[in-house]
């Protein structure tokens, strides 16, 4: 019998709503900065885009397509306003990596590309952004591949182990069964 360790139960809420659980401290931080400064358009801007963004665990599509929306939205923002709303792309495109669903990925990565390098003038400001934006996708989309690898390792690491525990039942039945069958016919003859 071998010795196991106890392993980490991690309830299947949280782990089937990453999105959710990743905006929740997101919209916070949100409130907090904007309750510091003056109250502006960007606050609703930051909060419709984190709250579509909370529902890409259920809608990824219908949520995606409302935060590039309102990434238009916030460029139609006077300068002055910061927003944060360019970030909840990062989640949309996390969700659908995690997810596996690689076209809604490429689709929302090349179109929140375009829209977040969108300067107000073309020239280096064009690059700067556009480089921020795709190493940012690039170190996301890289990080989330690592991390869906090692989720598949686990499972299939579970899935030996379980193969391995049948197998072990499936020879101590075998043995029990041929040494009864054994015992039985010693005891007729």
């Amino acid at each position: 019998m071998s010795l196991r360790m106890p392993r980490l139960v991690v309830p299947a809420w949280p782990r089937r709503r990453p999105a959710f659980m990743v905006v929740v401290p997101v919209v916070f931080i949100i409130v907090i900065l904007h309750l510091t400064g003056p109250v502006t358009p960007a606050l609703a801007t930051d909060l419709v885009a984190f709250g579509l963004a909370a529902l890409a665990d259920r809608w990824l599509v219908a949520s995606g397509v409302g935060v590039g929306v309102m990434l238009v939205v916030t460029l139609l923002l006077p300068s002055g306003w910061p927003t944060l709303a360019e970030y909840a792309s990062l989640i949309l495109l996390a969700v659908a990596l995690l997810q596996r669903r690689s076209r809604p990925a490429l689709a929302f990565g090349l179109g929140y590309l375009v829209i977040n390098s969108w300067p107000s003038d073309l020239g280096a400001e064009l690059l700067r952004n556009l480089s921020l934006w795709v190493v940012a996708y690039a170190v996301l989309w890289a990080s989330v591949e690592l991390w869906n690898s090692t989720i598949e390792a686990r499972d299939r690491t579970a899935k030996a182990q379980l193969r391995q525990q049948r197998h072990a039942i499936a020879r101590d039945l075998h043995d029990t069964f041929a040494h009864e069958l054994c015992l039985m016919s010693m005891q007729v003859q």
